[in-house]
């Protein structure tokens, strides 16, 4: 790695690899001319969903702090993944990566950003499971209530309760419910 044009660092003593952009686009450019470059997006779309996925669970386990920083420290990544699964309609992967990047969206001051992203996801043709369609709202609200915007924290907590109901998911309806008290109180 030290005479490549691949760039390493470390961050909490794991190695970090990065190269100049003018690099990454002519490694763009020879992966189209390879007809690589789409399949090479979906890998990168997988791995950062999953990585989304498992760093979520992680910022409500005993070291929230480190997954977040993860989160953060990726976030080109996953917004990359985001818009890519926005652009190609991948309904299930976008509204999974807004679930996900909430801790990110909540703690750095990006809940503009982060309802701009699950605006796009709602409006994404087909169906997703209503559990998740009811998390994305749960988000979706809180971020809204964040940004003083109760009515319309107000009703996305409303369908999500819905969708909770319909799709018999306690834990999520409980979730809506005592969100749903906290919004009318404030």
């Amino acid at each position: 790695v030290d005479k490549s044009l691949i760039r390493v660092g470390e961050i909490n003593g794991q190695p970090r690899f990065s190269m100049l952009r003018t690099i990454q686009e002519f490694a763009l450019e020879k992966l189209q001319a390879l007809d690589e470059l789409s399949v090479t997006q979906a890998l990168h779309t997988t791995f950062y969903h999953d990585l989304a996925a498992r760093l979520s669970a992680e910022t409500r386990g005993p070291d929230p702090a480190q997954a977040l920083e993860y989160l953060v420290r990726d976030y080109d990544n996953f917004r990359e993944a985001l818009h890519r699964s926005i652009e190609q309609q991948a309904i299930d992967v976008a509204m999974g990566l807004c679930r996900h990047l909430y801790a990110v969206w909540l703690n750095r001051g990006l809940q503009f950003e982060g309802r701009g992203w699950i605006d796009l996801a709602l409006t994404l043709p087909g169906s997703v499971d209503p559990s998740l369609k009811a998390a994305v709202l749960y988000v979706a609200s809180a971020l809204a209530l964040q940004q003083g915007q109760n009515e319309s924290a107000h009703a996305y907590l409303l369908e999500s309760i819905d969708l909770s109901r319909e799709s018999e998911n306690i834990e999520g309806l409980a979730n809506a419910l005592v969100y749903l008290g906290m919004v009318e109180l404030s």
